[in-house]
C-alpha cells in the first residue's frame, strides 16, 4: 500500500459465498460418535466416526445389481426382480458396496460403504 493510503486489512469478497461442500455439511449436520458407542447403540441414524481403515474384507463382492431405486435385484427369467419396487426390471445398475475393517481407540468393526449418485 502506498504511503499515506489508509486499509481497513480487510480483504473484499467479491461475488457470492463459496459453498459448503458436500462432505462439510454431512460432518457438520451430523453427530460424532465412536466405534464403541455405535456398537452400544439400538438407534440408526448417520453418525461421523473418525477411524482408521485396516483392511477390506477379502473374499467379498466389491459391488451389486441394483434397480434404478438403489435396492439390489436377482436375476429372474430373463429379467431382474426388485422387491423394492415389487417388479421386473430389464437393466440393472451396477452399484458400490465396499466392506472395510476399521478401528479407532475404542474398537474396531465393519463399516459398509455404499457409492452415491
Amino acid at each position: 500500500i502506498a504511503p499515506g493510503i489508509e486499509h481497513s486489512g480487510g480483504v473484499p469478497v467479491l461475488g457470492p459465498r463459496a459453498r459448503a461442500t458436500l462432505e462439510e455439511d454431512f460432518i457438520r449436520d451430523n453427530p460424532r460418535s465412536t466405534i464403541s458407542k455405535l456398537l452400544d447403540s439400538a438407534e440408526d441414524g448417520m453418525y461421523v466416526v473418525m477411524a482408521i481403515v485396516n483392511d477390506l474384507v477379502e473374499g467379498q463382492d466389491w459391488w451389486y445389481p441394483a434397480c434404478r431405486c438403489h435396492r439390489s435385484v436377482t436375476a429372474d427369467s430373463g429379467a431382474y426382480f426388485c422387491k423394492g419396487c415389487q417388479k421386473h426390471v430389464f437393466h440393472m445398475v451396477p452399484r458400490f458396496k465396499v466392506k472395510l475393517h476399521v478401528r479407532d481407540a475404542t474398537g474396531d468393526t465393519i463399516f459398509v460403504v455404499f457409492d452415491t449418485d
